[in-house]
């Protein structure tokens, strides 16, 4: 179990983990360092500051512009976009929008991230903008929900790295 500190978290040496499922990442520890496992079964050294900025939303979804903004202290670029809910949408697909700054991200309007009917998660790893200054705001929008049960319980994961 890490151990959270004022300055970090100590965690203790680990073994290669299992490769993690398609479009998920695993972060771990080892006497050399920080290390990220992608789902392709690839390990890295993690030589930079990573970011994960949640949005969630609970119980039943409803389209909405981002009612909540998450300021930055510093300049980052996207690293990858996550949305999963608990209850899938059904009869369409859940789609949701990330902006910087009340201004998508996905100039590609296809490219936003899209949980399609009947699953609970997805990537958008294509936006458009992938630079943040600090000052720069981050919200998240719901812009279809599915016709027939909605989908709940959003979070949509933004990973960032700190340039």
């Amino acid at each position: 179990m890490p151990t959270l500190f004022r300055t970090g978290i100590r965690a203790p040496e680990q073994s290669l983990p299992s490769t993690p499922a398609s479009g998920f990442r695993l972060l771990y520890a080892k006497s050399t360092g920080w290390y990220d496992l992608d789902s392709a079964g690839v390990e890295r050294l993690v030589t930079y500051s990573l970011v994960v900025i949640p949005f969630s939303i609970s119980g039943a979804l409803s389209t909405r512009v981002g009612p909540h903004r998450i300021y930055l202290e510093a300049s980052y670029t996207v690293d990858s976009i996550r949305a999963s809910v608990g209850t899938a949408p059904t009869g369409a697909s859940l789609i949701c929008d990330v902006n910087k700054n009340a201004t998508t991200i996905y100039t590609t309007q296809s490219a936003r991230p899209t949980i399609t009917a009947g699953t609970n998660t997805a990537t958008a790893n294509s936006p458009a903008v992938t630079s943040f200054s600090s000052g720069d705001y981050l919200s998240v929008d719901i812009d279809q929900i599915g016709s027939t049960v909605a989908g709940s319980d959003l979070t949509v994961a933004i990973w960032l790295r700190k340039v």
